[in-house]
C-alpha cells in the first residue's frame, strides 16, 4: 500500500514538473513574436501615447515585401488587428526615419517581385524604401503611388448618409451644376474638405446629381468627423506638398494655436494617380492660402480639369495675377468669381470645354 502512494506521488509530481516546464515554453514564445504579424499584434496592446521598441527590429524576422499583405493577412489571422493599428505601425517608423533622411544621399534598395496570392497589387511597397527615401522621392514614383493608395485613400462609403440638414446646395455649386447642364454621374475634387457638409461645394453634386469625387483633408482631428458623414467619395487623409516630392508639414492644434504636430504630405498628381484619374469635371480647391504652391508643380499634361475654382481670399494681389498667369499658361481661362465676406473664389475652364460657356458669360481675367 505505501509503494503505490509512493509510486502515485511519484508520477503526480512529474506530471506537474513537466506542465509548469511547458508553460514556460509557451510564455518565452509569446514575450518575443518572432513573425511580422506578431509584432504588429503587440501594437494594439500598448497604452495609447505610449512607442514601442518591438515594431524596429524587422532584421529578427522576414519582412514581408508588400502592406498589402500585411493588411490581408492580419485580417485573416486571429487576432484580427485593425488596419488603423498597421497605419499606426508604419507612421511610428516612419516618423523616427525621416529625420535621418535628409542631408542623406539617395537610398537605392532592391524592390523584391515575390510572387503572392494578390494579384490586384501589382506592385509590391517596400515600406522600406519609403522610409528611407520619403523626402526625396518623386511624385511619380511608383511605390510612392502605391504607398499612397494603401496608406491614405479609403474607398466610397457603402452606409447611409450621416448628415445634420437636407438641402446642401450654395451658390458654388449652382453654378457647377448650371455649367454642366446638370450633368449626373461626373467626377470632382475637394481638396481643403473639412467636415465634408457645412460649406461642401460637392455635397449637393454628390448627393442630387450622383457624382462622386475624392475629398482631401490633412488635420488628423477633422478626418474623423468626415468619414462619420458617410460621403459616397473617396477620402484622402493626407496634406498636399507644394513641391514634386513628398514632405512634413506642420498643423497647429484646434485647441491651442501654439503647439503643433507634424503630418505627410504628397503631391497632389500623386494621389490622382494612385487612383488613376486622368480627368475630373470639377476641382475646388481651398487649402487656406497654399493652392498657387500646389498648381506650380502639378503636370497638367497628365490629368485634365474641366473647371478649377481657387478659393484667393488670403492671396495678395501679386499671388492672385501669379495664379492667373499660372493658368493661363496652362490653357485655361478666367471666367467668373464669386465673393463674400470671407470668400473670394476664382473660376477658370480648360479650354477644351469652352463651348460649354455662352460668349458674353465669359469674363477677362480679374488682375489687380
Amino acid at each position: 500500500m505505501g509503494k503505490e502512494v509512493v509510486k502515485h506521488t511519484s508520477m503526480r509530481s512529474k506530471f506537474c514538473i513537466a506542465a509548469l516546464f511547458i508553460a514556460i515554453l509557451i510564455y518565452m514564445f509569446r514575450l518575443y513574436p518572432t513573425t511580422e504579424i506578431e509584432r504588429i499584434s503587440e501594437i494594439g496592446k500598448q497604452v495609447p501615447g505610449q512607442r514601442s521598441n518591438k515594431v524596429v527590429p524587422t532584421s529578427k524576422a522576414p519582412r514581408v515585401s508588400s502592406s498589402h499583405d500585411v493588411v490581408s493577412k492580419v485580417r485573416a489571422s486571429v487576432t484580427d488587428v485593425p488596419v488603423s493599428k498597421i497605419r499606426a505601425a508604419y507612421d511610428s517608423r516612419l516618423s523616427d526615419r525621416l529625420s535621418k533622411t535628409i542631408d542623406k544621399p539617395f537610398v537605392i534598395r532592391n524592390v523584391f517581385n515575390r510572387n503572392t496570392q494578390y494579384s490586384n497589387d501589382p506592385i509590391p511597397v517596400d515600406i522600406q524604401y519609403i522610409e528611407d527615401n520619403f523626402l526625396l522621392l518623386n511624385q511619380k514614383d511608383s511605390q510612392l503611388i502605391q504607398y499612397t493608395r494603401i496608406r491614405h485613400l479609403t474607398p466610397p462609403s457603402k452606409l447611409k448618409y450621416n448628415l445634420r440638414g437636407n438641402t446642401h446646395t450654395n451658390v458654388v455649386s449652382d453654378w457647377v451644376a448650371s455649367f454642366f447642364k446638370n450633368k449626373t454621374g461626373g467626377k470632382f475634387l475637394e481638396a481643403g474638405a473639412s467636415q465634408g457638409e457645412n460649406g461642401s461645394n460637392t455635397l449637393y453634386l454628390e448627393k442630387d446629381l450622383g457624382w462622386t469625387g475624392l475629398l482631401v483633408e490633412c488635420n488628423p482631428l477633422v478626418v474623423p468627423y468626415l468619414r462619420n458623414k458617410h460621403r459616397k467619395a473617396w477620402i484622402a487623409d493626407v496634406c498636399l506638398s507644394p513641391s514634386s516630392h513628398p514632405t512634413m508639414l506642420n498643423i497647429t492644434k484646434l485647441t491651442n494655436g501654439e503647439s503643433f504636430f507634424q503630418v505627410q504630405a504628397v503631391p497632389l498628381y500623386t494621389i490622382l494617380a494612385a487612383l488613376e484619374w486622368k480627368e475630373i469635371d470639377y476641382f475646388n480647391f481651398n487649402i487656406g492660402g497654399n493652392e498657387l504652391s500646389v498648381l506650380k508643380y502639378f503636370p497638367f499634361h497628365r490629368v485634365k480639369f474641366k473647371v478649377i475654382s481657387v478659393e484667393v481670399y488670403y492671396y495678395p494681389d501679386a499671388d492672385r495675377e501669379n495664379l492667373n498667369n499660372l493658368l493661363l499658361s496652362r490653357e485655361y481661362i478666367f471666367v467668373k468669381e464669386i465673393s463674400s465676406e470671407q470668400s473670394f473664389i476664382k473660376f477658370y475652364i480648360h479650354n477644351s470645354v469652352k463651348a460649354f460657356m455662352i460668349d458674353d458669360e465669359v469674363s477677362k481675367p480679374d488682375v489687380t
